[in-house]
């Protein structure tokens, strides 16, 4: 009688602690189950890639190009209507590299064209910091604009696509969040080191940051 009511216990904890489809994550022995510490999702990791690279572009090319404006009237004595002018180049080169953008992602893939276009955007933000005419000026406006595009909201937008199928919405949410959080705490910063070091300082600073 022993021998059977030791085989049935035998028999039952068998089957709750050792199931057919073993559960990823949870080890098995026969009376005691192994847990496992989780691991956490290797695409929250790409989030956080692309909320820094989000952050940066926004503080350091877009929302940080109107702090430059007074520096370079003061250094060089040029109108706000040529400063503007470069703005507005860079947007219709925004417009026009939309279409190449999304060929380059799909022929060599969103990872490879996102780091390519930070390393744009450091070149640019170092010629930025060496300029002395307005060709210059305009030429490293450009070369800015070209690298924020290669490393911005669109390449982030098919780098998570790729990597999540749940919480797709709010990956990319958080990584977005970075424009913002960039303007918050990174624009003051810049303008510090511009007050404190100089305008050209600031922008190298930026592209090696980047």
């Amino acid at each position: 009688m022993g021998r059977s009511t030791d085989a049935s216990f035998l028999s039952i904890a068998t089957a709750v602690y050792w199931p057919p489809a073993l559960q990823p994550g949870v080890g098995c022995f026969v009376g005691t189950a192994i847990k496992q510490s989780p691991k956490i999702f290797y695409g929250w990791f790409i989030v956080a890639a692309s909320f820094t690279g989000m952050a940066l572009s926004s503080a350091f090319a877009n929302q940080g190009f109107g702090t430059y404006i007074i520096p370079l009237q003061n250094e060089f004595g040029w109108s706000k209507t040529a400063l503007s002018a470069g703005r507005s180049l860079t947007q219709v080169e925004g417009g026009l590299i939309g279409p190449i953008e999304g060929w380059l992602i799909d022929r060599l893939g969103p990872r490879f064209v996102m780091v390519v276009g930070m390393v744009i955007l450091g070149a640019g933000l170092i010629i930025f910091g060496l300029v002395n005419s307005l060709a210059v000026y305009y030429g490293a406006l450009l070369v800015i604009a070209l690298g924020a595009s290669f490393a911005g909201f669109l390449v982030m937008t098919v780098v998570l696509n790729n990597w999540f199928r749940r919480d797709k919405t709010l990956a990319m949410g958080f990584a977005s969040s970075g424009i913002g959080i960039g303007g918050i705490f990174l624009l003051p910063v810049l303008v510090w080191v511009q007050n404190t070091y100089g305008w050209r300082e600031a922008a190298v600073a930026s592209g090696i940051v980047v």
